[in-house]
């Protein structure tokens, strides 16, 4: 089974994220967001880990906003969370996975059907 660490909001501080993957040697980085420079910085300090990623709703770029990941045989939709107003709730992001078969990822929290998990 991989080892994925999931970050996001990282508005600067890529110490932390340094600090984290030292100590968890995950296989896989994804970043939601917030700030996509920070995460470059990251996979240019991890070169060998596989880093995805998207842009949060501060990072201004023209990234697809949202994406899905196969990771070992599960479909995962990563996103910042902003486009399905996450802050409201979780409802338009589980049906947004639901209607995509996979499970959803945003901002720190993992959701299957209606479950949310804390990473």
């Amino acid at each position: 089974m991989k080892k994925i660490l999931v970050l996001s909001d990282s508005h600067g501080n890529v110490n932390n994220m340094v600090t984290a993957v030292g100590r968890l040697h995950p296989d896989m980085i994804i970043h939601l967001g917030d700030c996509w420079a920070d995460a470059e910085q990251l996979h240019r300090k991890f070169p060998m880990t596989v880093m995805e990623q998207v842009p949060g709703n501060c990072d201004c770029r023209q990234e697809v906003q949202e994406r899905i990941l196969l990771i070992e045989g599960k479909r995962i939709l990563i996103c910042h969370g902003h486009t399905f107003n996450v802050k409201a709730g979780y409802l338009n992001l589980e049906y947004a996975a639901e209607e995509r078969h996979c499970l959803g990822i945003h901002t720190g929290f993992f959701m299957t059907n209606t479950t949310v998990f804390l990473i």
